[in-house]
């Protein structure tokens, strides 16, 4: 580790959102400092549908650009 991370208080959820956007990590840890962690009892939840409305215009150019990066 390089230096103890302090957090200051924050006056509200802005304050703190623009504080972890702008920080940058690698002055207070070092990869050495990580550890592999395993959840092996973690359920992930089912996906499920939803129907949703878009134009045609913009669902064929989704399909042309997803056949342009395949």
């Amino acid at each position: 580790m390089k230096k103890q991370l302090k957090l200051p208080k924050f006056k509200n959820e802005d304050e703190e959102a623009d504080f972890w956007n702008n920080l940058d990590l690698t002055e207070y840890f070092e990869p050495s400092d990580f550890v592999r962690v395993s959840f092996p009892r973690l359920k992930l939840t089912p996906k499920k549908s939803a129907p949703i409305s878009i134009p045609v215009r913009a669902k064929k150019a989704v399909k042309e650009r997803a056949i342009k990066k395949a």
